[in-house]
């Protein structure tokens, strides 16, 4: 990699003053008792469980939870097997990548002498902080893979710029911090760039980042074994994939350990249901599941409700981009364009195809490099008039979401139920954001 110029460590540093600003003034203020509450609660528990009270059930639960929140009703993570076992609904690898975070609120905690119980106040920064830091660290990944393509920096910042505000990237680095999904960001993309660099190197190094980095995200969630075909659908022909699986062969015997290293992740998880259960697998989400034969398409990509191209429009704008781009590169153009389908169709399949209380479809954000990437060869690709136009577009509809993203933080959109009616009755009611 090229030597990265100091406007590039400037774009950087004015990205992480921005997020740690916006998500300070959100949850570390009077409201910092209450990031941890539903799901979020759920998957930073392992956290205090093993490294604080010794305890896999979650006994203490209740009192922490009537220490720091007056309102009881802020979700229950814990699942009773049908023995009595105590399980965590949501999987570890969220609180393994929050580890390091954790292990920093830890230690100011203690050099403060606040309660060293795992949700006294500088847990709850180290938390938000570590959400910022994923994000910024995917972007890293990303930035990286543009300049791969030879994207010039200022395509490269556009569209990075435009992912962060103009996407629920935003609600998720600092707005909502604490859910999977910038944790999955950061390994995904992370795989991507580490599959580009194997692609031109054929180092084992690569091929075992990867092996982490894919453990880890399927350790978080593990329906992202799905990215596999999508890496593939990064090279711009046939014949780079023919070369890549020669290279994979070539490492022999070393694939094992890229195999090794992702059991182990993997088995993290295992070793917690052993401890807890008696048993090595445990399905915590019940009835909870996928039904392949009735996906909600139209619903997942445009409903009021939680359309993903209606709420994040820049989406639709980069899922468009593939026309131009099958014109240069028709393999990689319809790969990307199979795998994102196959995405949509998986993630539209999930029992409750809106995924709750969230801004957008939140399942598709740790996929923010495959989508956006086809936007970003445009800019870089096409010429000066219809770049101007793609740019003023990129521009107005990044506003836009900022808008609705404020509507939402505000109640004008619901967060799980948005109606037609509600959704035209707030539609570009900036008078409204201007009277707060």
């Amino acid at each position: 990699m090229p030597h990265r110029p100091a406007s590039g460590r400037l774009h950087y540093l004015v990205l992480t003053v921005l997020l740690c600003w916006v998500t300070a003034n959100i949850n570390l203020d009077r409201y910092w008792t209450s990031v941890l509450e539903y799901d979020i609660a759920g998957y930073y528990a392992y956290l205090p469980a093993v490294f604080i009270y010794d305890d896999l059930r979650f006994d203490f639960f209740e009192p922490v939870r009537d220490r720091y929140q007056s309102d009881r009703d802020r979700g229950d993570y814990r699942v009773i097997t049908e023995t009595g076992a105590v399980v965590d609904k949501y999987y570890a690898g969220t609180a393994v990548a929050q580890l390091p975070f954790f292990a920093l609120g830890h230690v100011v905690t203690v050099l403060t002498g606040r309660p060293q119980d795992g949700y006294s106040y500088y847990y709850i920064v180290a938390l938000v902080l570590s959400s910022v830091a994923y994000t910024l660290l995917a972007l890293y990944f990303f930035e990286c893979m543009l300049r791969w393509y030879g994207v010039r920096s200022r395509y490269r910042w556009a569209v990075i710029y435009a992912m962060v505000f103009g996407t629920n990237i935003f609600v998720y680095a600092a707005v909502d911090p604490g859910m999977s999904h910038p944790y999955s960001f950061a390994c995904l993309t992370g795989l991507a760039w580490w599959f580009l660099r194997f692609c031109d190197t054929g180092r084992q190094r690569y091929y075992l980042l990867m092996a982490a980095a894919f453990g880890l995200a399927v350790l978080i969630r593990p329906i992202n074994l799905i990215v596999l075909p999508g890496l593939f659908a990064l090279l711009r022909s046939r014949g780079q994939v023919a070369i890549v699986w020669q290279q994979l062969l070539e490492l022999r015997w070393k694939l094992l350990w890229g195999v090794l290293l992702v059991v182990a992740i993997c088995s993290i998880q295992l070793i917690i249901y052993r401890l807890q259960t008696g048993q090595y697998w445990f399905y915590a989400y019940g009835e909870e599941g996928f039904d392949f034969l009735r996906p909600a398409i139209a619903d997942f990509l445009f409903s009021y409700r939680k359309g993903y191209f209606l709420y994040t429009p820049l989406a639709l704008l980069a899922t468009l981009s593939l026309a131009y781009r099958y014109r240069v590169h028709r393999y990689q153009a319809t790969a990307l364009l199979l795998f994102l389908a196959l995405l949509v169709y998986v993630f539209s399949s999930w029992w409750s195809w809106w995924y709750g209380g969230s801004f957008s479809s939140r399942v598709m954000l740790e996929y923010s490099a495959f989508v956006f990437l086809p936007l970003a060869l445009l800019l870089e690709r096409v010429g000066p008039q219809l770049r101007r136009v793609t740019v003023g577009a990129v521009i107005i509809l990044t506003l836009f979401a900022q808008l609705q993203i404020y509507q939402f933080r505000h109640g004008q959109l619901h967060y799980a139920d948005t109606t037609r009616a509600q959704y035209w009755d707030s539609f570009l009611r900036v008078d409204r954001f201007l009277q707060k």
